[in-house]
């Protein structure tokens, strides 16, 4: 499954870490931003006071929060309170829910919301999809891949050379006349025809 969503996400050639932060990003479903807003309330995290006014936890850490995060405060406050989306794209666009997780991580190591309050921001999405993707376990995912394609590749060599020579069997077998003798029920001529038959298949030049 996290090969497919590698895959699916072209992210095979990116650097191992790079493709597991990546993939330790994204929820199962994207989330609502009304739900969001709710949730943020319940866990008195970041909610109006009224039209103009903000408060919660991650309002008062604010100002004191580096710039870039400050800056990732400020689209997630659009998203959820200016009006700007009503669905954060935590699934279905890799870019924005890689955003949004260093940000709430980035705010869950600064002490602002607890690791309880991150894990069920993420609920609202069913969970992320790879909580523990490692970038070992990105190497793991495409050596698992290549040894299955290349088991697939030489089963079909098998299955083809199985064709041909079950073709020249039932050629040389056939040309020796070992059906007339079954057909006979003579048995002589049967072993005659058998190993007429195999002396055949030796000379048989297979490429």
């Amino acid at each position: 499954m996290l090969y497919l969503f590698l895959e699916e996400n072209n992210l095979l050639d990116l650097p191992s870490e790079t493709a597991a932060l990546y993939a330790r990003s994204v929820t199962q479903k994207n989330i609502e931003t009304a739900d969001v807003r709710t949730y943020f309330r319940e866990q008195l995290m970041w909610y109006r006071t009224d039209a103009i006014t903000m408060a919660g936890s991650i309002q008062d850490a604010k100002a004191s929060l580096p710039a870039d995060l400050q800056l990732a405060l400020g689209e997630l406050w659009s998203s959820l309170f200016g009006g700007s989306a009503t669905t954060l794209l935590t699934n279905s666009n890799i870019g924005i829910a890689t955003r949004i997780k260093a940000g709430i991580s980035a705010l869950e190591e600064a002490g602002v919301v607890t690791e309880t309050q991150s894990e069920g921001f993420f609920l609202l999405g069913d969970g992320l999809i790879f909580p523990d993707a490692s970038s070992d376990a990105i190497v793991a995912a495409k050596q698992s891949h290549a040894a299955q394609e290349a088991a697939n590749e030489a089963e079909l060599l098998r299955i083809d050379a199985q064709q041909k020579l079950q073709n020249e069997w039932d050629n040389a077998r056939i040309d020796s006349g070992s059906e007339e003798a079954f057909y006979n029920a003579d048995k002589t001529a049967l072993i005659a025809a058998v190993n007429a038959a195999v002396a055949a298949m030796s000379t048989i030049n297979r490429g």
